[in-house]
């Protein structure tokens, strides 16, 4: 066993692997319900019920990053996050955002003008985000990895928490509650903090990590309620977009539940070494399963919905489907030594 694996916290790649599942798990749903495919009433609401219930995911993210890098024995300065993690990034948006680029320009352009326009529109997806929709994530971890060092140097001067924990309170409660009451009562609430989640996730993480802990029974009960208020949304209908966004208040609920679930109920494994090994494919499979999902709607005509009445099973086989090809397909990358510096 190696000196890194032995660092490993197993709750921790657990945590990440399930969030990467369930990445999957959106993109598997919500591709196929804002891409102009046709279904019925309760085609839809089903797979706009797995989508919301897989909204963890995200949050999670950022609060794993959160745990990990503000931590006070974790060197965080600007030459780091620029050398070490945004370069990272910015290789992969380049490189990967090329790729998708071009599979949408071959089929935008019906090859009729294809390499006339590549440079220009390989460029103008770069910087413009449009290669590929789930790459947002990749400019908004740049924009986190900028803010990092005074986070760290927020959280360094609070020892025992007691400023973290007021700044996640009003955060919360100025971009998180006040928006969702706004969209239940109409009302105008002019009073906001301008900070959105992905300052507010890493900090959550942090926070629970390092000086908060909640409790199993309380965690479940959390859940619990958070499902119920998500699929009563999609059910309803009214304000769900309000509801089920990362801004929502179940959101950051649920998050910090399954956060804090994951750390109670982690133990030793017997492998530490193979969980590390699925958990360093979680950012290939990430940058990776978007284009299985495209050659099984777009190309091979193979939807949630191709059978019948069977949704629900077509759906969760399409779902597995993608997942174990795309984490095989990130195994195969990372044997390339260029790619396996970049994926991991």
């Amino acid at each position: 066993m190696t000196e890194r694996t032995k660092e490993i916290q197993p709750w921790i790649s657990r945590l990440r692997i399930v969030a990467t599942l369930a990445v999957v798990m959106i993109h598997t749903c919500a591709t196929f319900v804002y891409s102009g495919f046709s279904c019925t009433t309760d085609e839809r609401l089903y797979l706009d019920i797995l989508s919301s219930l897989s909204g963890f995911s995200v949050p999670l993210f950022l609060m794993i990053t959160g745990a990990l890098l503000l931590r006070p024995e974790k060197e965080i300065t600007y030459g780091v996050c620029l050398k070490k993690y945004m370069a990272r990034v910015v290789a992969c948006l380049f490189l990967f955002g090329a790729a998708y680029g071009v599979i949408r320009m071959y089929f935008s352009y019906a090859k009729v003008g294809f390499w006339n326009s590549f440079v220009d529109n390989i460029l103008y997806s770069f910087i413009s985000g449009e290669s590929s929709i789930h790459f947002w994530y990749l400019y908004a971890l740049i924009g986190i990895y900028m803010i990092l060092p005074i986070l760290k140097a927020f959280v360094r001067g609070d020892e025992d928490g007691t400023n973290i924990g007021w700044a996640l309170l009003l955060l919360l409660t100025f971009d998180f509650v006040m928006p969702l009451i706004e969209g239940f009562t109409g009302a105008n609430i002019a009073f906001y903090i301008p900070v959105t989640y992905t300052v507010f996730y890493p900090l959550l993480g942090y926070y629970l990590y390092r000086h908060l802990r909640i409790g199993i029974k309380i965690d479940i009960a959390a859940i619990v309620i958070v499902v119920a208020g998500y699929v009563a949304a999609e059910v309803i209908g009214s304000n769900r977009d309000t509801v089920i966004s990362y801004s929502s208040p179940l959101a950051a609920i649920a998050a910090a539940a399954i956060f804090d679930l994951f750390r109670h109920l982690n133990r030793r494994s017997r492998n530490t070494a193979l969980l590390w090994e699925v958990d360093r494919l979680c950012f290939g499979v990430y940058l990776i399963h978007p284009f299985f999902i495209y050659v099984s709607y777009w190309i091979v005509d193979l939807t949630p919905v191709t059978f019948s009445g069977l949704y629900p099973l077509t759906t969760i086989g399409l779902w597995l489907v993608f997942c174990l090809c795309s984490f095989a397909c990130t195994w195969v990358m990372m044997q390339i030594p260029v790619l396996r510096r970049l994926l991991r």
